[in-house]
């Protein structure tokens, strides 16, 4: 299955992000980051074939939250991982804009309170 790349020029560095053939996000990472493994080793690791190509939805909504005029996002999200790894990516989509949550609350919020 193909995962489209594609990067952004972004006020806090540029980045790199993945969609697959439905639009729903696979990953985002900044290039200037220092990872273990870049976008599309991670992709590959999961049987994807990373290709460059243009997701228009996820560009719009990432050039309208730098510019401030976007607050939520409501792209679909394509979560890989374990049982608990996907409950807590849930949990963190469910943190209004604007504000943070500790380690703690977020372990409390996604069921497991003594993770």
């Amino acid at each position: 299955m193909n995962a489209y790349l594609d990067t952004l020029e972004s006020p806090v560095g540029p980045i790199v992000y993945a969609t697959d053939h439905e639009g729903a996000m696979l990953g985002l990472k900044f290039l200037d980051g220092c990872y273990p493994l870049t976008l599309e080793q991670e992709l590959e690791q999961c049987s994807f074939l990373p290709v460059r190509g243009v997701s228009t939805a996820v560009r719009k909504q990432l050039l309208e939250y730098f510019a401030g005029e976007r607050h939520h996002f409501d792209l679909p999200l394509a979560l890989r991982g374990s049982a608990f790894q996907i409950t807590v990516w849930q949990a963190l989509t469910r943190i209004p804009f604007g504000e943070t949550c500790s380690y703690g609350q977020l372990a409390v919020a996604s069921g497991y309170p003594g993770a």
